[in-house]
């Protein structure tokens, strides 16, 4: 199977492009529902990178707290099954013993 190449534009141009769709969406061409759907997939794959690179390299930790909920949300992935990065664990002492509760 020969594999579909690949080709590199500028962001202007992409830019470019998505306001040309967005400002023809009653168009009856086919090539427009193919150019539109994969213009649409590709912005959103920008927007998951950059949220991503935000979540890794971000200047504060809210920052990177809020990128990476805002990419986990993108990708569909249930609260309830995200690692918590939380190190609020109520540690109690008393005497020598230590007690680790609300984990």
């Amino acid at each position: 199977m020969i594999r579909p190449k690949n080709i590199q534009i500028s962001y202007e141009l992409f830019l470019d492009m998505i306001a040309y769709i967005s400002d023809h969406p009653d168009e009856s061409d086919y090539r427009l529902d193919a150019i539109s759907t994969a213009v649409n997939n590709k912005l959103e794959a920008m927007v998951r990178r950059d949220l991503y690179t935000v979540y890794k390299t971000g200047a504060t930790s809210e920052i990177r707290a809020m990128a990476k909920e805002q990419y986990m949300d993108m990708m569909g992935i249930p609260s309830s099954y995200r690692w918590s990065n939380k190190k609020d664990v109520n540690v109690q002492s008393s005497g020598d013993k230590r007690r680790m509760s609300d984990i």
